[in-house]
């Protein structure tokens, strides 16, 4: 297992690129509150909340998708995901998934977009504190995005990948 305790600043400046449209990504969610329907704008990305049932469903914006599967929630709950500031100084984008509470019955998948060359990167988790270790299962696509599967809400990132 990779611990991350403190992410590089490159990870900052790649993922702030994305959000402002750099690096393949068809630009940014939004440069002011209005633009977002919830009227929460966190660098250049969107908070967004619907209610999701058993029936499972999608919850996206142009950086951050979950693709929640039929049966993994057991009664409609409201998810929200919500990017923030790095912590520990700003290091890099956190996109918090919000599940209230719930732990999925079947994984869902965070897809995080982040450019055209993600091989190099992976979607790390928080374990603890300002601790994020790498998402077991996170894969790179060639369409400029990573995904990983979770069981449950928490704070999710974009890091280099640990050496092999």
């Amino acid at each position: 297992m990779h611990v991350y305790p403190k992410i590089a600043l490159v990870t900052l400046v790649i993922l702030v690129a994305a959000a402002c449209g750099s690096s393949g990504t068809s630009g940014s969610e939004c440069s002011s509150n209005s633009d977002c329907p919830s009227q929460s704008c966190v660098v250049g990305a969107c908070t967004v909340s619907a209610a999701i049932g058993p029936e499972g469903g999608q919850l996206s914006t142009k950086l951050v998708a979950l693709t929640i599967p039929a049966g993994a929630l057991t009664a409609t709950t409201t998810v929200t995901i919500t990017p923030s500031p790095a912590e520990s100084g700003g290091k890099s984008l956190v996109f918090t998934v919000d599940l209230d509470g719930q732990i999925l019955n079947s994984d869902a998948t965070l897809t995080i977009t982040f450019g055209s060359d993600t091989s190099d990167y992976v979607i790390v988790k928080r374990a603890a504190g300002p601790i994020f270790e790498k998402c077991d299962g996170s894969t790179s696509s060639s369409d400029g995005t990573i995904s990983c599967p979770i069981s449950k809400g928490g704070a999710f990132m974009v890091a280099p990948a640990p050496p092999q």
